[in-house]
């Protein structure tokens, strides 16, 4: 079962609805991430799918937390519509309810574009915790 993790920001009921947000995914506790992780049957494939129609631009790689070693997606998205963080986590819930790779999801605002040649993107694109991507939304798709 998914669980979505609430900041004060996220349960306040007069949060303004924005376009980019940061995701964090953590992968289920027994999951073992396939290698590469581009294969046909990985969270990834999933990801891609859930963010159809809801993203406009999107740039995400799967990294190890350099303390914790805590295994997870990050990911910066620009939504096609405006959504608050807990309506955008429950869409983001309800679109991989039926996988079995992921764990924990956490939502935050930000006013930063997706887009692949920003410099604000060093933080979800960064090397020294990269296990596989990056990946952008005009390098990859679904099919």
């Amino acid at each position: 079962m998914t669980k979505i993790l609430k900041s004060k920001k996220n349960s306040e009921s007069n949060e303004y609805p924005v376009f980019c947000m940061d995701i964090t995914i953590g992968l289920a506790k027994d999951y073992v991430a396939p290698e590469p992780m581009e294969q046909s049957k990985s969270p990834l494939k999933d990801l891609l799918a859930a963010f159809e129609g809801l993203a406009s631009q999107f740039a995400m790689q799967f990294e190890e937390g350099e303390e914790n070693k805590f295994k997870h997606f990050q990911i910066r998205i620009k939504l096609r519509k405006r959504r608050r963080t807990k309506q955008f986590a429950c869409i983001l819930r309800n679109a991989l309810k039926n996988t079995d790779c992921f764990g924990q999801i956490h939502v935050s605002p930000t006013s930063i574009d997706a887009l692949k040649d920003s410099i604000y993107n060093s933080y979800v694109t960064k090397k020294d915790t990269r296990i596989a991507g990056p990946w952008f939304d005009d390098t990859y798709t679904t099919e």
